[in-house]
């Protein structure tokens, strides 16, 4: 599997992101408090149970280093077929930084895209 290749197939595009913290409530995470999200991402986790993978990506905050050197990190789940995942993170120059496969799971059922700028997680459309 060519990675860089699946990466340009999830659309990453820099290009006309927003402040989102203007627009949304801003919720801080329970657990890493340096961290948190937009009212989106709140909604998305009740609405698909994907609440693991909010975790994972602030959990990786710490102890990646390559995850450091991004200032804005752009997140990708990919689901495959056979109900395994792929995480990938690229920074704003579409270089990969991070990416993980998983196992099969159960939730979420659908691909989901977010954007990690100046420690608060949002959707991307």
């Amino acid at each position: 599997m060519n990675l860089q290749k699946l990466t340009s197939e999830l659309g990453i595009i820099m290009e006309g992101l927003l402040s989102f913290a203007e627009f949304e409530e801003i919720y801080s995470h329970r657990l890493y408090k340096n961290y948190q999200y937009t009212d989106s991402v709140r909604q998305n986790m009740i609405e698909t149970r994907s609440a693991w993978v909010v975790e994972r990506i602030f959990a990786l905050q710490h102890g990646e280093s390559a995850l450091c050197g991004a200032d804005t990190q752009l997140w990708s789940l990919k689901i495959f077929e056979d109900a395994s995942i792929l995480l990938v993170c690229t920074d704003k120059k579409g270089t990969v930084v991070y990416f993980e496969h998983r196992d099969p799971v159960e939730y979420p059922k659908e691909e989901l895209s977010f954007i990690l700028e100046r420690g608060v997680l949002a959707l991307r459309s």
